[in-house]
């Protein structure tokens, strides 16, 4: 999908102006808006965020703006679009102005904490209590998180944790999660309040509904609309309440997922599924896992804590080189994180290189390695001959400068698809085969708020699908005793209990060996969703 984006250098006042910074919320809400537009109609932040960027000549810190909004409103977007049906019945058009009203709504429409009940300062809160700590997309170019360093006048306090450059690990649908971007101080119309118990900014009300209608005339096509803007969020800010009663009897809107995604968790998880999709609204913590060549982690933890960071050291076996952080921070800012010491990972994927327990002098395929994460895990444990495919040439190229950074030896990269076998196996037999599926990637919803929103139901069959023919590719490659991990970052069982046990109906030569399962955030906040099967091929048949 192209928009068409005004290049804001020829918008945007002089950001060193003392009137500057009172003008650029507006901006923001307008660009927030093109990047829900891009989702609306199938786009991923991923794929938008760069292309906006590069067509409104974005600088860091509007991007980094632009990215914190966007994140805040799809995590509300559900209650949104029943807050504007019920505001505005028939459809809003054109859809830049569908878009700007469920930006400003989902934020003068968030939850809000006690403190925010009542006007501070003469001005009612905004509500936008929940600036969340995200990962998002960020350019393969960037060597270090996305939104800059300093303060450009960018209309939002926040600190994301973001999909990274080549050299972190970064999320591809449930794979590593990547490294925090750094904060953009706001400056709009004074700073955004803070409460006294440390909940994100809030906007007043007022400036919300001010800027949202100076958004209107920034598009030819939306400048009529300034009116139409200003009587909706007004009324929304007198009515809030009844309206809120009123639409959240509704499940989208009560828990900001699409209707069969909540069917779907209801069904799967009849105990947990509310819990589940409450937690995809809080932020996710911020994980490292530190290099075993480089040292342990209580040496780490001592450089942390030297420079005013700390972190806890989780027990689980399995994560004895994880730490996680107190409190995120910009990848640059950990200690000895271009010399290698450090990746940032979450907990649930650091599970995999144990559970492959690849050994010195096996040989390892990686079947869907890009960006690299896990194949530099493997690696970081033993010296092995590993193969790492993608099927993405772009993304394949990452695996390399992933390792590059860690000082580990190189691994073969292909890429290639894995399922279609005759056009890069060698026929040398595995000894261990990691397949992290591609999946609806469920489980990290949380860091990719979008995903729900681009998901159909049609899609989690089609993915089922996929992993069973790539299953079934691969495990003719793996040597007698050898062993296959299935892995994928989703909370549907068809792509992982139900797939793990149709495989072994299928092969009677397959062993099920002791893995975690299913893992849910519920049971463990600090992780993601992820779901792991491991398979032993008998040396006798």
């Amino acid at each position: 999908m192209n928009i068409a984006i005004e290049t804001t250098a020829a918008i945007r006042p002089d950001a060193r102006s003392p009137t500057a910074a009172r003008r650029l919320l507006h901006l923001d809400l307008r660009a927030a808006a093109d990047l829900l537009g891009c989702v609306l109609t199938g786009q991923s932040l991923a794929s938008a965020l760069p292309q906006l960027a590069k067509t409104g000549h974005w600088s860091a810190a509007e991007r980094g703006a632009a990215q914190a909004l966007s994140f805040e409103v799809l995590r509300g977007l559900g209650r949104a679009q029943a807050l504007l049906a019920a505001l505005h019945p028939r459809r809003i058009k054109p859809p830049e102005l569908e878009q700007l009203l469920l930006v400003a709504i989902a934020l003068l429409s968030a939850p809000r904490s006690p403190q925010a009940d009542s006007p501070r300062g003469g001005q009612g809160n905004s509500g936008a209590a929940h600036r969340f700590l995200e990962s998002a997309p960020r350019s393969p170019q960037a060597d270090s998180p996305r939104g800059g360093q300093g303060n450009s006048g960018a209309a939002h306090r926040f600190l994301e944790s973001a999909p990274s450059s080549p050299q972190t690990d970064v999320a591809r649908g449930g794979q590593e999660n990547a490294g925090a971007a750094p904060r953009i101080l706001d400056s709009v119309l004074g700073n955004p309040q803070e409460d006294s118990l440390g909940a994100p900014p809030l906007y007043p009300d007022h400036t919300l509904i001010n800027q949202a209608v100076q958004a209107c005339a920034l598009r030819p096509k939306t400048r009529h609309a300034r009116g139409l803007v200003n009587a909706l969020l007004r009324r929304l800010q007198t009515e809030r309440e009844n309206l809120l009663q009123a639409v959240m009897q509704g499940d989208p809107a009560r828990y900001n997922h699409p209707d069969w995604w909540v069917q779907r968790m209801r069904a799967a998880y009849p105990q947990d599924w509310a819990n589940l999709l409450d937690l995809a609204a809080q932020r996710p913590a911020m994980t490292l896992r530190v290099n075993a060549r480089w040292g342990d982690r209580g040496a780490y933890l001592a450089l942390l804590r030297a420079q005013g960071m700390d972190a806890a050291a989780p027990a689980t076996p399995g994560l004895e080189q994880a730490l996680i952080l107190h409190r995120p921070v910009p990848v640059q800012d950990l200690p000895l994180f271009d010399a290698g010491a450090v990746s940032v990972q979450d907990a649930s994927a650091q599970f995999a290189a144990g559970l492959l327990d690849a050994r010195d002098g096996m040989r390892v395929l990686d079947a869907c390695a890009a960006p690299g994460g896990k194949t530099a895990h493997i690696l970081e444990r033993a010296d092995c001959e590993v193969l790492a495919l993608d099927h993405d040439a772009t993304r394949a190229e990452r695996i390399g400068a992933t390792l590059a950074r860690l000082r580990l030896p190189q691994a073969q990269v292909v890429a290639a698809n894995a399922a279609q076998t005759a056009s890069w196996w060698d026929g040398r037999a595995f000894d261990r085969i990691l397949l992290d599926a591609p999946c609806s990637a469920s489980g990290i919803v949380r860091r990719h708020p979008d995903i729900r929103w681009l998901r159909q139901d049609a899609d989690i069959p089609a993915l089922a699908v996929q992993q069973a023919a790539l299953l079934e590719a691969l495990w003719p490659l793996l040597a007698p005793g050898g062993q296959l991990l299935y892995a994928t970052c989703s909370v549907f069982p068809e792509e992982g209990s139900e797939q793990a046990a149709a495989f072994l109906r299928r092969h009677d030569d397959a062993l099920a060996w002791a893995a975690p399962g299913q893992i849910l955030p519920s049971r463990s906040p600090e992780r993601d969703g992820f779901y792991y099967a491991l398979f032993a091929k008998r040396t006798e048949h």
